[in-house]
């Protein structure tokens, strides 16, 4: 049985053209990853897919994820990045939180993640295998002055090894980041 690679594709991000120093914190991760991790495989590996595609899932995550009143009143931002793995049935399992700058804003981003639909699942060379998916979260105040404050940096390198060390062998997907106001899903 042929060793199966760490493969990167379809990644979908918002700002792919930002300059290295503003890229949002998972087009850094996918960067760091792929140097730490260089793919080579022969495999052709296909991404899963959420029912109806990319702007069903963006959809649903806006109309579920709520800013928490408890981190609304507290005025509590931050990000929160969820990995989970969809395995060869397209079930959601397995997840966790990677990082998060807080557990008000973390148990909403799970709790929204667990009532998740099944998927199509991930395909290696036409069979369907697990994969590991990562769902970023970015929650912002809209009305306060921590607006303009800035989120402390993700150690990329160290968030890199911890899903490499999780999941080795599955193929690893990364949604776009899901910006939440305290107004609203703002993509």
């Amino acid at each position: 049985m042929a060793k199966v690679s760490l493969v990167f594709s379809f990644v979908f991000l918002f700002a792919m053209g930002a300059s290295a120093g503003n890229r949002p914190a998972s087009s850094r991760l996918i960067a760091t990853h792929r140097a730490l991790y260089p793919a080579v495989s022969a495999d052709e590996t296909t991404a899963p897919q959420y029912p109806g595609g990319k702007a069903a899932m963006l959809h649903y995550l806006a109309q579920q994820v709520r800013y928490p009143s408890l981190a609304h009143i507290n005025k509590i931002a931050g990000r929160v990045i969820l990995q989970v793995t969809l395995d060869e049935t397209g079930q959601i399992s397995a997840i966790k939180a990677v990082h998060s700058d807080s557990p008000v804003l973390e148990k909403e981003t799970i709790r929204v993640l667990r009532q998740m639909p099944a998927w199509a699942p991930a395909q290696n060379n036409g069979v369907p295998v697990s994969s590991t998916y990562l769902f970023p979260f970015h929650f912002q105040l809209r009305d306060t002055a921590a607006n303009a404050e800035t989120l402390p940096e993700i150690n990329m390198v160290e968030l890199s090894k911890k899903i490499w060390t999780d999941a080795p062998l599955q193929p690893l997907f990364i949604s776009e980041e899901v910006t939440v106001t305290s107004l609203g899903v703002a993509r």
